[in-house]
């Protein structure tokens, strides 16, 4: 009896790791929404009041249909990408191909898991050229400032697992991530209790194990902005070196490998989220007043945006220079150093607009090349759509947003709008102000329109009509017709009491520091329902400066806004 092959135990570990990555997938989705009942659940009175509900009703359903379109996506490019390597690994071996999955059984499957690097060459495909590397690393610069908005804000509001949200976005996509965090905003307005963090956990061991390492911080408390920016620094210099090190690459380094540099950029971004918990609290800064805090937030998003900008126009004018139709030599253009005269109009260069517009065209349309390629477009897509109804909620002020997304801004007089001119214009005027001629001009000429005509009076009969003009209007009391005999007494009527004078604070108090300290700040509902024109500036900057750019524009707003 011949031997039975036994196979070797290690052919079961990338089948392990690709079942634990969907498991872990759909367990962290179920963390997060236990969170979210939970921030749901410890909703204060306060924020049960009808337009707050309105608000919430009508904008959760809408994050969560982006989250699941992004879920959906995303499980279609995977299993396009699935089929399309396991068929490439079938037609190598000499299995028929026919079908989407031909003759997948457990035993071909695990061979072709073990045989094929699935995310190695994954990683590859989305590095390997300057096209598809320019959607890849506003991906991954879109990451950089999500994750600062993890650190600062959802720490703020005490916002449960906020390690799960960051997890999903590797685990997943970017996208799913950020709304379902979208939500959970929505459904934190103000920061949760202390013990809100542990969520339904309990008083379990190992929470209490972790509020004993990491103490929880004091009100107001800020770690020290050198901390963030040495961080992104090192997370920034990763994401940069993602297409030096690809395998592919003619630059590639042996030492540093691109599988490396990818969990070095995910690594630092868990370091960003963790860093505020696991710091003591003399490294950071416990303000008097939390608005203290916005100048060293305002100065980390615009270094985030600023380093996002550089990266993504280095990356934008390497793609377009890669795909010049000038800069490729066509293989009918010379025959043994003969150029046919058919051929000849090959020779001329066309204008730059058609060559930009075909590089244009190929750069953008790179998500066509491969399943991979697609879902990572389609995830820099869905994260700018959300980031743009997320400003539309939130109708966050255009000034924060440029504020935190370019380190020149400043706002002068001319940044006024033309209703604040217009209203102070009429308050001068009717104070009495001495205003210049064009401008009494215009005053005068709108108070001229809202005075009736006055017709000349004319000689002559009065029409007919003007016997009904000089009926006495019933404003005008009829003379009273005095008769005769003893008056009537008239019954005077007690006066009512005049109200107490309201008591009116002193306009001198101030609170004390410690006051201050404790106040506990949540969002506020826009005058509008969605401010489109904020939507638009958040989509128009992450047109010209790429996702990362535009994220840390939007997020920064969203920490100096309260």
């Amino acid at each position: 009896m011949a031997p039975v092959a036994v196979e070797p135990q290690h052919l079961y570990v990338p089948l392990v790791a690709t079942i634990s990555h969907a498991t872990l997938a759909v367990a962290l989705t179920a963390i997060v929404g236990r969170g979210l009942y939970f921030s749901y659940k410890s909703l204060p009175p306060t924020q049960s009041t009808r337009p707050r509900l309105a608000n919430r009703e009508r904008l959760v359903p809408v994050f969560s249909a982006l989250a699941a379109l992004s879920l959906a996506l995303a499980a279609r490019s995977t299993s396009q990408y699935v089929s399309i390597s396991y068929s490439k690994w079938a037609d190598e071996r000499g299995i028929d191909s026919g079908g989407w999955l031909p003759y997948l059984t457990g035993g071909n499957l695990r061979r072709w898991l073990y045989d094929t690097p699935v995310y190695r060459d994954a990683l590859e495909i989305v590095a390997e050229k300057a096209r598809r590397f320019w959607w890849a690393q506003q991906a991954d610069l879109g990451l950089v400032s999500w994750a600062l908005l993890l650190s600062i804000e959802g720490h703020r509001r005490r916002i449960p697992h906020l390690w799960a949200y960051l997890a999903l976005s590797q685990l997943v996509n970017l996208s799913y991530a950020q709304n379902l965090f979208y939500v959970a905003l929505l459904l934190t307005p103000v920061p949760l209790a202390d013990e809100g963090n542990r969520g339904d956990q309990g008083d379990s061991v190992f929470t209490q194990a972790l509020r004993q390492i990491f103490p929880p911080k004091p009100a107001n408390w800020c770690p020290h902005p050198g901390l963030f920016l040495s961080i992104l620094f090192l997370n920034l210099g990763a994401v940069s070196l993602l297409p030096f090190v690809a395998e592919t690459s003619a630059t590639t380094d042996g030492i540093i490998s691109l599988a490396v540099t990818t969990l070095a950029t995910r690594a630092f971004s868990f370091t960003l989220v963790a860093m505020p918990a696991a710091i003591p609290v003399s490294w950071g800064t416990v303000h008097a007043h939390p608005h203290d805090a916005y100048g060293a937030y305002s100065q980390i998003f615009r270094t985030a945006s600023l380093a996002s900008l550089v990266l993504h126009g280095k990356a934008s004018l390497k793609a377009l220079v890669y795909n010049t139709p000038g800069s490729h030599v066509h293989r009918h253009i010379r025959i043994q150093g003969v150029i046919p005269s058919s051929l000849a109009w090959e020779d001329k260069r066309r204008t730059e607009w058609e060559r930009t517009a075909t590089a244009v065209t190929k750069v953008l349309g790179s998500t066509s090349d491969h399943p991979v390629v697609a879902a990572v477009g389609n995830d820099v897509l869905l994260s700018a759509l959300s980031l743009g109804i997320w400003a539309a909620e939130r109708a966050l002020e255009p000034k924060h947003i440029l504020r935190s997304c370019w380190p020149f801004y400043s706002p002068g007089t001319a940044a006024r709008s033309m209703a604040e001119d217009i209203s102070s214009l009429a308050e001068d005027y009717a104070d009495g102000v001495e205003v210049g001629p064009a401008d009494e001009a215009t005053v005068k000429s709108e108070l001229d329109h809202q005075d009736m005509p006055i017709s000349p009076r004319k000689r002559g009969r009065p029409p007919k009509n003007a016997a009904i003009a000089s009926v006495p209007s019933c404003d005008e009391a009829p003379p009273t017709i005095r008769r005769r005999g003893r008056p009537r007494k008239v019954k005077q009527e007690e006066p009512e009491p005049e109200p107490e004078p309201e008591q009116i604070a002193d306009p001198t108090y101030e609170p004390t520091p410690q006051q201050a300290a404790q106040v506990v700040e949540g969002d506020s509902l826009p005058d509008e329902d969605l401010d489109w024109e904020v939507a638009a500036l958040a989509w128009g900057i992450t047109a010209l400066g790429g996702l990362g750019c535009g994220s840390a524009g939007v997020y920064g707003g969203e920490c100096i806004s309260r």
